[in-house]
This record gives C-alpha cells, structure tokens and sequence, in this order.
C-alpha cells in the first residue's frame, strides 16, 4: 500500500538549534515508518550554525526522510531589515520548492515565521490540492500587539492574513487551551476552524531529572 506522503515546511530541522526544530525533527523521525515525509527548511545558520552548501536547494536525507534545505541570506539579529531579509526569502524559496513537490497528500507548517508560515501551506493547499494542517506556536500578530511591537495598520493586515490561513487550514493546532480560546476570539466564537490542541512535549529518554549533587 502506498503512503501517504506529507510535505513539513517547518523552517527549523536537524541540527538546527531551535527548539521547534528539535520538536519537528522528533515529529517527524516518529512519523517516518507510516507516511512519505519530505521536509523544507533553512539550512542551519540562524543561531551560528556552520552552513555546508552554496546550493539554492540542497537535498539530503534523515533516516527515512528526505530533507529539502534552502540557503538563505545570513542574519544580523539586531538588524531588523536584515531579519526581514530573511524571513521575505525563506517564505519565496520554501514556496517555490514546495509547489515542486509532486503527489503530495498533506501539507503541513507552523507559525513561523509569522504569519507567512502559515501561507504558504494556504498557498499550497489549493494550488497541490492537498489538505493542510497549521501548528500555531505563537499568535501573531496579537502577541506583538500585546508589547506594542506593531501599529494598527500592520495589525489588521496580519490579522487578516492569518485568519485566512486558519479558516482554509483543514486542522489548526494549538499548543494550549488558552491558545484555543485566542482562536474563538479571533472568529467571535462563530465559524471557529477545526481545531486541536496538542502540548509541546519533552524527550523522556533524553530530559530527565540529575541528581542535586551533580552540577
């Protein structure tokens, strides 16, 4: 029987350092066995990484899972142009590769970066014809409203994006039932999109308590 092949535009994978890098790649590694797994991400780089190709599109695998890794421009954290930069072109080159992808059955991202994580799985849904799933980490724009990181105008455009990429989303998922409520006030709990909420979780194998003698 074939299987189902699913496509992770999820920015951050193996090794990157970030943490929804580390969650994703153990997504995925536990998925494998059941399902065709094509994952796009940046090359690592963002957080110091050592970046290996000069290749726009570097093919590689994990186990069982075929890794798409995008160059991309390097950050200067501090920088917000920079940081644009970056995020503008991880959102055309995650885009590009992934309506190269043929016979795709799911299409699955988060919510990073902001808001265009989102659509590009939006994009991708109609023009691959695939179901989409969203996994929001952070609600933007309204967690940079909440410290006063963006003006109105900019925050009824993201609004808007967003709640466009949750009302054709087939599944969002939450990381907290309070995110689940943010997600009925967004729609005034009318129309509200299929939903779940699935916690962030921790290696047991790997996280465990240490002794209070060992430092």
């Amino acid at each position: 029987m074939n299987k189902k092949r699913i496509a992770f535009v999820i920015n951050y994978f193996y090794p990157d350092l970030a943490s929804t890098g580390q969650l994703m790649t153990e997504l995925c590694i536990d998925l494998q066995n059941d399902f065709d797994i094509t994952v796009f991400a940046a090359q690592p780089g963002y957080a110091g990484e050592k970046e290996e190709s000069t290749k726009r599109f570097q093919v590689d695998q994990l186990e069982n899972i075929k890794v798409v890794r995008i160059k991309l421009p390097k950050v200067n954290k501090t920088s917000k142009v920079s940081r644009i930069k970056y995020i503008l072109s991880y959102f055309i080159y995650a885009q590009i590769a992934l309506l190269k992808e043929k016979n795709l059955d799911v299409i699955y991202t988060i919510s990073q970066p902001p808001i265009l994580g989102g659509l590009i799985g939006t994009i991708g849904k109609f023009f691959k014809r695939a179901k989409h799933l969203y996994n929001i980490q952070d609600f933007n724009p309204e967690q940079a409203a909440a410290v006063d990181y963006t003006n109105k105008a900019i925050f009824k455009v993201a609004r808007f994006f967003d709640k466009l990429n949750c009302r054709y989303a087939d599944k969002v998922v939450v990381v907290g039932n309070d995110m689940s409520e943010t997600l009925k006030e967004r729609f005034n709990n009318k129309r509200v999109p299929s939903n779940i909420v699935i916690n962030n979780w921790t290696n047991e194998d790997e996280v465990v308590p240490l002794d209070k003698n060992e430092k």
